[in-house]
């Protein structure tokens, strides 16, 4: 499997971004194409990239900086695919960046398992791939004590620990 990373600088202008996004995938080769943080602004840009696009044969994942679904619901750092040349929204956002927003939150952790097991897993060419965002690597912590040994961060709740080990130990690839 071919996997192509892209990031951008920032302060690129919204028009700007959409049309480097667009050409960066429509020359890919790349079985799956993997953008850097918010790739796009908003949901009219998600529209917009996906009509730009002539590549049908590369699988993209890419974040939307914020997605207004209705006056009522505003979700920032929203994952979506876009496969066959079709737009996929994952409905998924990020869900924590920092350790301190994890720690502890039995409920948060919970969610976002839930989360990473049905929306996050995807195949490319019959890999199984799942997608953490940023700072959700936050869900293992590393003491250092221990030769920087890496443990599940909720200590308490074995059966997360369990699913989540579970999930990485069935995963070809791991995108973060």
């Amino acid at each position: 499997m071919r996997v192509e990373l892209i990031s951008l600088r920032n302060g690129i202008t919204k028009k700007k971004r959409l049309n480097v996004v667009s050409d960066a995938i429509n020359k890919s080769k790349s079985d799956l194409v993997l953008f850097c943080g918010h790739s796009v602004f908003d949901w009219n840009d998600c529209i917009g990239l996906s009509e730009k696009l002539v590549n049908k044969d590369s699988i993209v994942l890419f974040e939307a900086k914020k997605v207004d679904e209705s006056t009522f619901l505003m979700r920032k750092n929203c994952l979506f695919r876009i496969e066959q040349g079709r737009l996929v929204n994952m409905f998924t956002n990020q869900f924590f960046a920092s350790s301190k927003e994890i720690e502890g939150n039995e409920l948060l952790c919970e969610h976002f398992i839930d989360e990473l097991e049905n929306k996050r897993c995807f195949r490319v060419k019959s890999k199984k791939c799942l997608a953490l965002q940023c700072g959700e690597i936050n869900i293992i912590k590393n003491i250092q004590k221990e030769s920087n040994r890496s443990v599940f961060r909720l200590q308490n709740r074995r059966d997360l620990e369990k699913r989540f080990f579970d999930l990485l130990n069935n995963t070809d690839f791991l995108f973060f």
